[in-house]
């Protein structure tokens, strides 16, 4: 039975008095612990299916469903990784600080917990540091610690490694693949990168354009983790998938 489930779902903005669909009869289920990536173009949908999961945001018509519960607003049993590195942390707190921050436990087993997540995302040393003092890529290693410290069922994952240069976007991604190796957590993660898909993904979902985006093509990544981006076996499936998705693209209005 599927972990997580959104069935029929439809979701409409009022634009200038009149409802503009931007997914439509939208159906998707994701296995718990599974790693499912959804890889499409801009403006099709991604980021909103991730806010309906989270609760961020009520569908139109059709369901979202969490462990056979029906989302209807937030929970800390979903958390969301932001694209963002700077503004989902607290500037005034350090490091160890921002981790613990969302724990609701007694003093000393939240200091166990952040000294693990620390250790766990490579910021040892860094425990009294504050925000305007660590690089692009230890700020998300913070975040990814704080929302694993706090031990959701679901992590949603909104282009974390986006605003990352390529040498620490890889570092990172391998680092994304040992922690949920170890916890295997249940992720959707969003990216526009075929590349990120397949070495993330065990499930990847890729969309049309928008408006009405549904689900085009689901395809199964059968490589063992961790996994190079640039191994002969990552390559095949890019290419495989590159004509699905650039088909897509191709739609999506030139500005």
């Amino acid at each position: 039975m599927a972990f997580i489930e959104l069935t029929d779902v439809s979701l409409s903005y009022d634009t200038k008095g009149s409802s503009e669909p931007e997914i439509e009869q939208f159906n998707l289920t994701v296995e718990q612990g599974e790693f499912a990536v959804l890889l499409g173009p801009s403006g099709c949908g991604k980021s909103s299916i991730l806010n309906l999961i989270a609760g961020f945001i009520r569908p139109t018509s059709g369901t979202v469903s969490v462990d056979d519960e029906q989302v209807r607003e937030p929970s800390p049993q979903r958390g969301m990784v932001f694209q963002s590195v700077d503004a989902p942390l607290f500037h005034w707190l350090t490091t160890k600080q921002n981790i613990g921050f969302g724990l609701r436990t007694s003093q000393a087993e939240k200091e166990v917990l952040v000294e693990k997540y620390i250790r766990m995302v490579h910021l040892t040393g860094s425990e009294h540091k504050y925000p305007s003092e660590l690089s692009g890529g230890m700020k998300q290693r913070v975040q990814l610690a704080r929302i694993w410290a706090m031990d959701p069922a679901v992590l949603l994952m909104d282009e974390p490694f986006a605003n990352l240069d390529a040498i620490t976007k890889e570092i990172m991604q391998q680092e994304l693949q040992d922690l949920w190796l170890q916890t295997k957590k249940t992720i959707v993660y969003v990216t526009h990168s075929i590349e990120e898909a397949v070495v993330l993904g065990q499930k990847v979902l890729i969309m049309t354009a928008g408006p009405r985006a549904h689900v085009k093509t689901e395809a199964r990544i059968a490589l063992d983790y961790p996994r190079d981006p640039v191994s002969v076996d990552v390559i095949r499936y890019v290419r495989a998938l590159r004509e699905d998705i650039n088909e897509e693209v191709r739609k999506v209005p030139r500005r």
